[in-house]
């Protein structure tokens, strides 16, 4: 379902910054309520400008990059003020002073950080932090100031080829150096910072809850380890850029994908919510067969680049575009897509893979999985693939695959002729897809791509960044009605470049 990315899109890429004021950064995602000092409502997009306080209300979130690419991920109920910024894009000399008055915030260190480390400080009523080109949280007691550090990483020996991080927290009674990723130190406006320590499991339960993780998804194992990994600096399997905190800690779930629900879980927010104001009304039009699909459709790693670093949406890709690469692959991998029942019932999860042959001017789509629609019991077929030979067009990249899955598990093509959007009814199969228990199921795979350009100053070629598969299994009554559908869908995944 192309709308799918189309809905994160509105909600991640940001729009044309103003001038009026001293710009020094932009807003990459806002969740509920954030507001500046002057009651000016922020959106993804946004421009930051000097000397704004960022105020998240209860249930928000927001991320901002700032022009030097400094990241901080503010959490509910935080108070953040930008005190100085002077920023030098020649030679990345600049300063950077923040406060935090009360809250939680995770700060990735940027160019100025990396050329003078102790250019980036962050106030708390208890004291400063002074950083040394690294990734650390800090929450903050709204009643009494009192402060909690985290030191993320990178440690020492990083497989990312990082500089070592440290972080220096201090005030007039003392100070200590945080300089191994998950020491922690807590300190006060009448006490100095305590001697650094392993944190307890307590204290990460309170990073871990105040920060990102909420009630809803924290009984999901995987998303508790993915949690305890994201606590700790970590590139993507495709390479090292770090990614925004909650996109990146549910899409480390062993399935690959996260759903709109446990994206709106894991940010305290409902799903019309996630989506904003510009979608929230069409949202709510939406059928409730689709508003199943669209909760459920999964995000990619794509997603979480965009979340990092902004972007600009270039539209789907047409097959000229592929055309105008002349060698090499890329492998579009989704394993586990879960199954979302928009009609009637069912259950299961697909492994998807596309590839893209640009000398061969070819794209393969293989697919195989375990499905059940309504009471019948679970069938798993192998792996079965197509090829689609493409030329220069302006058309949009769009690839289908279409299945019989029979009753054993055996998978054959369906190679009827659609005029429109391939479906059981319209199949010159369509009477081994009646509801008889031992009926065969109808699989429409389908593969589209888009082409997006990540902002930061990251160099990457936009041409079919993203990829999208969305699949449906369905079968029909004996007048060509739909009785069961399954919607698979993993929208924004980057390829493998070979």
């Amino acid at each position: 379902m192309k709308k799918i990315f189309l809905i994160i899109l509105i909600l991640l890429l940001p729009s044309k910054l103003f001038a009026q004021k001293q710009v020094i950064g932009t807003v990459t995602l806002a969740i509920g309520e954030v507001k500046t000092n002057d009651n000016r409502t922020l959106s993804a997009g946004d421009p930051i400008y000097f000397n704004d306080t960022i105020i998240a209300g209860d249930n928000s979130k927001s991320q901002i990059i700032l022009l030097d690419e400094t990241v901080m991920m503010i959490g509910a109920g935080t108070e953040l003020i930008i005190d100085e910024f002077v920023f030098n894009p020649g030679d990345f000399e600049g300063k950077i002073t923040t406060t935090i008055k009360q809250g939680s915030i995770k700060v990735l260190s940027g160019k100025i950080s990396e050329t003078n480390p102790e250019d980036l400080v962050v106030k708390t009523p208890a004291g400063t932090i002074g950083t040394r080109g690294t990734e650390f949280q800090a929450l903050v007691n709204e009643e009494d100031g009192d402060s909690k550090i985290l030191l993320i990483g990178p440690g020492p020996n990083n497989t990312l080829g990082l500089r070592p991080g440290e972080v220096e927290v201090f005030n007039q009674f003392g100070s200590v150096i945080l300089d191994q990723p998950f020491l922690f130190t807590q300190f006060s406006q009448d006490q100095a910072p305590q001697e650094p320590i392993v944190i307890s499991e307590q204290d990460f339960n309170d990073f871990v809850r105040i920060l990102e993780a909420r009630n809803e998804i924290s009984e999901d194992e995987q998303i508790q380890e993915a949690v305890k990994e994201g606590l700790l600096i970590s590139g993507k399997e495709s390479g090292s850029e770090l990614v925004a905190e909650v996109i990146d800690i549910v899409l480390k779930k062993e399935d690959g994908g996260a759903t709109a629900e446990t994206l709106s879980a894991a940010l305290g927010v409902s799903v019309e919510e996630l989506f904003g104001d510009e979608y929230k009304e069409e949202f709510e039009s939406e059928s409730e067969a689709n508003k199943v699909v669209i909760a459920n459709g999964e995000f990619g790693d794509a997603v979480a680049m965009i979340t990092r670093y902004g972007g600009t949406d270039q539209g789907y890709s047409t097959y000229a575009d592929l055309a105008g690469i002349s060698s090499g692959t890329y492998t579009y991998q989704a394993t586990g897509i879960n199954g979302a029942a928009a009609t009637g019932s069912g259950s299961g999860t697909i492994d998807s893979t596309v590839v893209i042959d640009f000398a061969a001017k070819t794209i393969t789509q293989t697919v195989s999985g375990t499905v059940a629609l309504g009471s019948d019991s679970s069938r798993t077929f192998s792996d079965i693939s197509k090829e689609h030979s493409y030329t220069s067009s302006s058309s949009n990249v769009e690839a289908d695959q279409n299945v019989i899955i029979a009753s054993n598990g055996n998978a054959s093509a369906d190679n009827t002729n659609f005029s429109g959007t391939p479906q059981a009814a319209d199949s010159d199969n369509k009477s081994d897809f009646v509801d008889s228990g031992t009926n065969s199921y109808f699989l429409n795979n389908e593969f589209t791509s888009s082409n997006i350009k990540l902002g930061s100053g990251i160099n990457n070629d936009p041409i079919a960044y993203a990829g999208h598969m969305n699949l449906v299994v369905e079968n029909i009554d004996n007048t060509n009605s739909m009785v069961n559908q399954l919607s698979f869908s993993r929208t924004g995944i980057t390829p493998k470049k070979d």
